[in-house]
């Protein structure tokens, strides 16, 4: 078993991968075809949008980057909030790069209660979020913002200069509001396919070009958002590469639905891995090394209790984050992109196995995985099984976090019938779907957090038994060789202070004794002498 892919390495296999013939639905569903095996472009393309993503920048522009602080991981209370079009909003698919977003968060942080709000509304640019900002309620104590409109802009044909013009307006309006310029993360817009097959009519010719418009924002936004002081991730050129490069299999190829517009599930599990590396986001939930001579070496987790014997071996292990949900959509997109192999990683390696033995791997006595000896000395990844308890628990937590996407989708597709031009709903209607968002979207935060802080404070029972052993035999043996231990580590510190007594009873005689007791000490003796003396001195006179 592979245990750590590289992301690149496995783009290599993607058009190889498309031979499936995935067509886009309505959902989102991941939309592919062709076949054959993709060129170096690919690896470049990737290579350089995984470099911008990261937050890196060309040597110029890197000397720009003013007093910014670089782009971290939210922290406990942070109340952040995604402002943006239909492309946040989505309504469209069951995955939206938010949510995706949470997944990661309540896995790898689940003791850091984060806040996230979804403030896309479909159809809308900049200019309308400005208009809504002070009547929708959800934009108030906001700690943290991230932005990504452009798509309706541009396919309404709206000027670059007009364009940026209104977003560094909606910068300067979350500044009023108290957020700095650290606080706030601008995305570039997601491209318009205008180079897929669906953009063509019968004659080959385009529906609309679109992306030239997103091109030209994007290459502003680069520039603006260090004048604005805020950072800034590029997801439209490594998602515009990467296109360019799956189409060169085939035009049917696309990181979008139907309408070339908004992305898919695919796509938006892009754009969440690119927001997540920009942040700092590793591979690893844990791992754990298990060396031939029982030495253990562990990371984000904590192993007690531990036994290795000729039936096998067991241990306690308390990790300090879970895997991350492995959805239909996620294990999808990891056939074509390593994703799990980038984000979710709970590595065990045990060592001086028989390479051609098969062992059975345990968790509360819950079967997880039968491996060979070779897969374990290379380490295998148990975030993906279904049958880790964990990874049983992160699928229902993810099913709370769907909800919770849909919620917050329900809301936002009042807010847009209650401003827009002609609304179909009155804002007396849209702040009483507010409050049912706010009192559902706190039940459902609150039921998955406790959800994954229960899941944390636990600790596992794992065995490792070689095919055909038993656990059970094993467990007797394991706790023989403990309770024999825990004995003779006590013997050993019995014999210890042993020798450390009379050593200790001798210093008290010589100067532990207190100077009242010495003098009460010495009368006594006088007083004997004087009784002695008196005695003698009576029966001298009797005679």
């Amino acid at each position: 078993m592979q245990i750590k892919r590289s992301f690149l390495a496995a783009l290599c296999v993607l058009c190889l991968c498309a031979g499936v013939g995935r067509q886009a639905d309505a959902a989102g569903e991941i939309r592919m075809a062709g076949s054959g095996k993709p060129g170096s472009g690919l690896m470049e393309a990737v290579d350089k949008g995984l470099s911008q993503a990261d937050g890196e920048k060309p040597e110029e522009e890197t000397s720009k980057a003013g007093s910014v602080e670089p782009l971290t991981f939210y922290e406990a209370g942070d109340v952040v909030g995604f402002i943006g079009d239909s492309i946040t909003h989505v309504e469209y698919s069951s995955i939206n790069y938010v949510e995706f977003l949470y997944n990661y968060y309540l896995s790898r942080f689940p003791n850091q209660e984060v806040e996230f709000r979804n403030l896309g509304v479909s159809s809308y640019k900049a200019s309308d979020i400005l208009d809504i900002y002070d009547r929708d309620p959800a934009f108030q104590n906001l700690g943290k913002a991230v932005i990504m409109l452009g798509m309706n802009e541009a396919l309404q044909g709206v000027s670059t200069e007009t364009y940026i013009a209104n977003m560094g307006r909606l910068v300067e309006r979350l500044k009023e509001d108290g957020l700095k310029g650290e606080d706030i993360l601008v995305l570039a817009p997601t491209p318009y396919d205008q180079t897929c097959s669906a953009n063509f009519d019968a004659n080959g010719n385009p529906y609309r070009m679109t992306d030239n418009a997103l091109t030209e924002y994007s290459e502003q936004l680069a520039v603006k958002t260090q004048e604005w002081g805020v950072h800034y991730v590029d997801l439209h050129t490594p998602m515009l590469e990467l296109t360019q490069e799956i189409q060169k299999e085939s035009t049917d190829n696309t990181l979008t639905v139907w309408d070339c517009v908004h992305p898919n599930a695919m796509g938006q599990m892009v754009m969440a891995y690119h927001i997540l590396k920009a942040q700092g986001a590793d591979p690893t939930v844990s791992e754990l090394l298990i060396s031939q001579d029982g030495e253990t070496e562990s990371k984000k987790g904590e192993v007690t209790d531990f036994y290795r014997g000729e039936k096998g071996l067991c241990w306690n292990w308390k990790p300090e984050c879970l895997p991350m949900a492995m959805t239909f959509e996620f294990q999808e997109f990891d056939q074509l992109f390593d994703l799990v192999g980038e984000l979710n990683q709970e590595i065990l390696q045990i060592q001086g196995l028989e390479e051609d033995g098969s062992y059975r791997i345990a968790m509360d006595k819950e079967e997880v995985g039968v491996y060979s000896g070779a897969e374990l000395a290379a380490g295998v990844n148990l975030a993906v099984p279904e049958a880790n308890p964990q990874q049983m628990m992160m699928q229902f937590v993810e099913l709370q976090n769907q909800k919770w996407h849909e919620n917050s989708a329900q809301y936002r597709k009042i807010v847009r019938f209650a401003t827009m031009a002609e609304p179909t709903h009155t804002m007396a209607q849209m702040k009483e779907a507010y409050e049912d968002w706010k009192e559902e979207d706190i039940r459902l935060r609150n039921e998955m957090y406790d959800m994954v802080q229960d899941e944390a404070r636990k600790t596992y029972h794992v065995t490792v038994t070689p095919e055909g052993g038993s656990a059970e035999e094993l467990e007797q043996d394991a706790a023989l060789a403990l309770r024999q231990a825990a004995e003779e580590a006590a013997r050993k510190d019995l014999d210890e202070k042993k020798v450390e007594e009379p050593a200790k009873v001798q210093v008290k005689s010589n100067s532990g004794q207190h100077p009242i007791f010495l003098i009460l000490l010495a009368a006594a003796g006088v007083m004997v002498l004087a009784a002695i003396v008196a005695t003698v001195y009576l029966l001298r006179r009797r005679k």
